[in-house]
């Protein structure tokens, strides 16, 4: 995602109007804060600590199937830049099972 959806604050009525795509089941905080991104929003870095998390989440544990649901996400916006951003993604939680992904 780029950073840490633990750490993002969102307006509630934004929040609400939007909601989470219940179709994702680990990725819909991502396609959520995706969608504020398409719609044109503002973001702010406060360069300030919010949020202390490790990594036995299920987004941790269940990378992979992150990863698909992120690659639906993706594809349906058929974009370019999205696809770049997941390649990253695929690379930093995945790095050697990329290999058998490939297969």
């Amino acid at each position: 995602m780029g950073f840490c959806h633990q750490s993002t604050f969102v307006r509630s009525a934004l929040a609400k109007s939007i909601g989470f795509d219940e179709k994702y089941k680990i990725a819909a905080d991502y396609n959520m804060i995706y969608t504020i991104y398409k719609q044109g929003k503002t973001f702010y870095n406060s360069n300030t600590d919010i949020s202390i998390f490790d990594n036995t989440g299920i987004s941790s544990l269940k990378s992979i199937p992150l990863l698909k649901e992120v690659a639906n996400i993706i594809r349906e916006e058929n974009s370019i830049l999205f696809y770049k951003e997941y390649v990253k993604i695929l690379v930093k939680h995945v790095g050697k099972k990329l290999i058998y992904i490939l297969r």
